[in-house]
């Protein structure tokens, strides 16, 4: 893998169902990055874009999907309700992740390029 670039996430299974893997590695980020902080900025990412696409959480604590943290570098996204692999790869395509660390912060609505124009 070419190095400062995050993988694109992944669709897994396990006993309770399909789910979206983040694998976020230190040695792709850029140096002196602390991978908590990459993981937590993700985090807070694909909230902002879930809630986009009108998956929002609920201050009544009815929400739809969470985070779950395995080992140091994977970051589970699972949902309350299944979702198939369709679904899945649909939410995917439209979360715009993947490619180098500035893109994870980048609205989806504005285009690559000089960031500065808008």
């Amino acid at each position: 893998m070419d190095s400062n670039k995050i993988s694109k996430p992944d669709i897994q299974a396990d006993k309770e169902g399909d789910f979206i893997r983040f694998a976020i590695s230190d040695a792709n980020l850029p140096t002196g990055t602390n991978l908590q902080e990459a993981i937590q900025a993700i985090q807070d990412v694909l909230e902002r874009r879930l809630s986009s696409l009108g998956i929002r959480q609920s201050p009544e604590g009815d929400n739809p999907f969470n985070f779950e943290p395995v080992s140091n570098t994977d970051l589970y996204l699972m949902f309350t309700k299944n979702r198939n692999k369709s679904e899945l790869k649909d939410i995917i395509s439209k979360l715009q992740l993947g490619g180098n660390p500035p893109l994870l912060t980048r609205p989806p609505e504005i285009p690559e390029g000089d960031i500065r124009k808008y």
